[in-house]
């Protein structure tokens, strides 16, 4: 069987083993798309949402936070991989490279920047 094949999605995504098109625009821009859905539904009803919540719903809140920030983590982490075994191999624009990479830590520290303030 083809190593390719025995190895998981996971795995080869949090390798870099993954095309640069598929990361970017799949995982890192669709997916992550896709499950902050529910969070901005959520903002988008304020405080009342907050003020009025229960316990079992602040658990579930919760748990889907850290599961979106896991996933983020994730979908981050395998792009950057997948970029840099692009930039090595240097069949690709390396300005573009460049600018991902760039993009995910001006990104990062808006992300830590939002958690602190």
């Amino acid at each position: 069987m083809n190593k390719r094949k025995q190895n998981s999605f996971i795995k080869r995504y949090w390798n870099g083993e993954e095309s640069l098109g598929f990361s970017f625009w799949a995982i890192s821009f669709l997916g992550l798309t896709v499950i902050s859905i529910p969070n901005i539904i959520v903002m988008m009803q304020g405080d009342i949402f907050f003020d009025t919540m229960s316990g079992g719903k602040a658990f579930i809140y919760l748990i889907y936070i850290l599961g979106v920030f896991t996933a983020t983590l994730f979908a981050y982490v395998g792009l950057w991989r997948c970029s840099g075994k692009y930039i090595l191999s240097k069949t690709f624009n390396l300005v573009l490279l460049y600018f991902i990479k760039f993009f995910f830590i001006i990104y990062s520290f808006r992300i830590i920047w939002a958690l602190y303030l």
